[in-house]
């Protein structure tokens, strides 16, 4: 039930980035390349281009900040699972559902299986 609070708080993150992502690199980058190509460039164009860098790269933090949160145990696991969100953004976030899912399976399948082993009348 956790992982899934913590899912929709990553989805209450994403989703407005990943909406307003194409808006502001559509927008910015031409403006930004006119302005250089043109105006023989300006510190303002300047600004606009890394800003619009920057916001490229929003979807991508988002998830490794998402991914950074989810393991506080061990700092190595944190580390490559925030670089890894880094690098492939939703791949990450969806490998380490499917990941979570299939180790929550594992453990309650054992559980029961300890459950069915212990209440079984020895002969």
């Amino acid at each position: 039930m956790k992982i899934r609070n913590n899912f929709e708080a990553f989805l209450c993150w994403y989703v407005p980035i990943a909406l307003i992502h194409p808006i502001v690199v559509g927008f910015g980058l031409p403006y930004s390349l006119r302005g250089f190509l043109i105006e023989k460039s300006s510190a303002s164009m300047t600004t606009i281009l890394m800003l619009t860098s920057l916001s490229a790269c929003l979807p991508a933090v988002v998830a490794a900040v998402w991914l950074w949160r989810q393991q506080h145990q061990n700092k190595k696991i944190q580390i490559l699972w925030t670089l890894f969100g880094l690098v492939t953004s939703l791949w990450a976030v969806g490998l380490y559902i499917v990941i979570i899912a299939l180790h929550h399976t594992n453990a309650t399948n054992d559980i029961m299986e300890q459950d069915s082993s212990a209440t079984e009348p020895m002969t």
